[in-house]
């Protein structure tokens, strides 16, 4: 994820699970019981067992896409084969396989691309895929991986699939790489729409006072992060106004548990005006913070 521009670090204290029970579970039927009390806020969860299944079926691993829990699960038999955990993250950032949306019906994505902002997996620099599982050899001497399927698309013309791609059912020695529509999905994901809210709150962080921390930034153009944080669960509502007191907008307003916490906001081409601004925060109906702000443009 070095190219995404993105660093993962371990968020306070790895956590073990003393319930021999759950050494295999069944998901999502018993997901509850692994999760229930060891889920964190705001963080990526990734729970580690002996043996992974999903309806019944073993699997080395699966997450959820954006706007879907902060969690991943992977299989301890596929922790050191392959790129089992890289695989998962990128589906936790919104990628789809490379094959597209199913395992078992051959893409609908076509192998001179004219349709692949709409198929297979939506993005246009990962070539049509018609699911890579058997259909890859590697070889050990030269290190090198070869499709060996011969299936055609509704044109009738022969895929040329990407085999090093995370993102695909190619065989582990040889998945290594994302293409750069990949890294621009993962990152709009982490910046724009369905994983913006991921911060770390460590037991090293102490976090007494309710506040906005900045807001950046600042001046900003058509968007802006609000970084902020709680003491306790509370409600919080963040507003804008202008220079004379008038409220301009809520940006927020919900129940959020404590720590440090991010809001992304975006404008784009709305009515507001380039100026200043003030941004209040209110915890549980009290103004405890305010910001100024600019607007550029």
């Amino acid at each position: 994820y070095k190219n995404a521009k993105i660093q993962f670090t371990i968020c306070g204290q790895i956590r073990y699970i003393d319930n021999s029970s759950l050494l295999s579970f069944n998901a999502p039927d018993e997901e509850g019981l692994l999760t229930q009390s060891t889920e964190s806020p705001r963080v990526i969860n990734i729970y580690f067992a002996d043996t992974v299944l999903l309806n019944g079926t073993r699997v080395c691993g699966y997450s959820y896409l954006p706007m879907g829990p902060n969690k991943i699960f992977i299989d301890n038999a596929c922790v050191n084969s392959g790129n089992t955990l890289a695989h998962e993250i990128g589906h936790f950032f919104s990628l789809l396989h490379t094959h597209g949306k199913s395992n078992t019906i051959l893409t609908d994505e076509l192998v001179n691309g004219s349709n692949c902002a709409v198929a297979g997996d939506y993005i246009c620099d990962t070539p049509a895929d018609p699911n890579l599982s058997g259909k890859v050899s590697y070889n050990s001497l030269t290190k090198k991986c070869t499709y060996t399927g011969n299936e055609t698309d509704a044109n009738g013309e022969s895929f040329l699939p990407m085999v090093e791609n995370i993102m695909s059912y190619s065989k582990a020695q040889c998945t290594d790489s994302f293409t750069i529509g990949q890294y621009s999905a993962i990152r709009n994901s982490l910046f724009y729409h369905g994983r913006t809210d991921l911060i770390c709150t460590s037991e090293n962080d102490l976090v007494n006072e309710n506040k906005i921390n900045e807001v950046y930034p600042n001046p900003f153009l058509d968007y802006f992060f609000v970084y902020y944080q709680l003491s306790n669960d509370s409600r919080v509502t963040l507003s804008l106004y202008d220079l004379v007191g008038k409220q301009i907008s809520v940006l927020y307003d919900n129940t959020e548990s404590k720590g440090l916490l991010k809001l992304y906001y975006p404008w784009g081409d709305t009515f507001l005006n380039s100026g200043i601004y003030f941004l209040k925060m209110e915890v549980n109906e009290k103004i405890v913070s305010v910001r100024k702000i600019a607007r550029i443009g």
